[in-house]
């Protein structure tokens, strides 16, 4: 993964699973947001990514993120406001 936004978008326009999941439950989202890449964060989501998803510890990209203190990433991946 390693913030290769074009390698990402060529993996799943070429079947790559966005949500797969690996040994420890978590899936491309998680990591993007573990290591704080902005940008790789928005591609998946774009391109399908689950926020729901919850790994083995029963956290999800969003809880990785504020953790992390990666407020832009929070944002993103945030559900928006009510009004």
């Amino acid at each position: 993964m390693k913030n290769k936004i074009d390698v990402v978008r060529l993996l799943v326009q070429r079947g790559a699973e966005v949500n797969q999941l690996d040994s420890v439950g978590r899936a491309a989202l998680h990591w993007a947001a573990f290591y704080g890449f902005e940008e790789l964060v928005a591609t998946l989501l774009e391109l399908g990514a689950a926020v729901f998803l919850r790994d083995k510890t029963g956290a999800t990209a969003l809880d990785i993120a504020k953790r992390r203190e990666f407020a832009r990433i929070v944002a993103l991946l945030s559900p928006p406001a009510a009004h």
